[in-house]
């Protein structure tokens, strides 16, 4: 039981790291779009 816990715990670990990773790679990549969205974000639209 422990062994199947602990691995379900790392594949979560490893599921968060890619997805911040993943993000990450995004906002590097689409600096403008992501500092549109947020203007957008703040005027309300």
């Amino acid at each position: 039981m422990t062994s199947k816990n602990i691995k379900v715990e790392v594949r979560n670990i490893r599921g968060e790291m890619i997805d911040t990773f993943l993000l990450g790679k995004k906002k590097k990549h689409q600096p403008e779009k992501t500092k549109e969205t947020e203007a957008h974000e703040k005027n309300g639209e």
